[in-house]
């Protein structure tokens, strides 16, 4: 019996123990979106996948659909897990936004490109501006999944690349602006 093989683009969002070996993995990927996958002795000491799926690392995941849960078959590292203080902390409000805003096999390519170069962005992040670079990276989520748009006032923010612009900090006017918008989005989202 032959099975699909799909491989994609994925960060770990979240993962779990299951049994004495393996793990539940939850995976944000570009073509999938957001999947739970059971990685069989992915725990094991002897286990060569283990440090290609770190929670918050980037990689290329070969699954097959199951039941219960995807499969993991293969892994190929495409970007460790950065170990910046910030930068964790950036990955892991991606991966709560990402299990809070997008539903299980609704994939959401923009979104995750937006959270890859954000991770990227956030290499170079420094501490004062972590509140202003937290707003607008949920604004820029929200502005994906269409509870949010651009106008005159922040076009400038949502609309340019994260490495190409100087977003920080935020004036007070637009911080102010995005964050009642924020507010407003989650609530018509029901997320909130």
């Amino acid at each position: 019996m032959s099975y699909n093989v799909y491989t994609t683009e994925a960060m770990v969002v979240g993962e779990r123990a299951s049994g004495e070996q393996a793990k539940v993995l939850m995976l944000f990927t570009r073509e999938l979106g957001l999947v739970q996958c059971y990685a069989a002795g992915l725990r094991a000491l002897k286990s060569k996948l283990r440090y290609h799926l770190q929670e918050y690392s980037f990689a290329y995941c070969s699954l097959i659909a199951g039941k219960e849960y995807w499969k993991l078959v293969g892994v190929l590292s495409v970007q460790p897990r950065i170990e910046n203080g910030l930068s964790i902390r950036t990955a892991a409000r991606i991966a709560e936004m990402c299990q809070r805003l997008t539903g299980l096999d609704d994939p959401h390519p923009d979104l995750f490109d937006e959270f890859k170069k954000a991770m990227l962005a956030s290499i170079n992040l420094v501490p004062q501006h972590e509140a202003d670079f937290s707003t607008l990276l949920t604004a820029r989520a929200l502005c994906h999944l269409g509870y949010l748009t651009h106008n005159e006032m922040t076009y400038f923010y949502l609309g340019h690349e994260w490495a190409s612009s100087n977003f920080f900090p935020l004036p007070p006017s637009v911080r102010e602006y995005l964050e009642s918008h924020i507010h407003k989005g989650l609530q018509a989202s029901h997320l909130g």
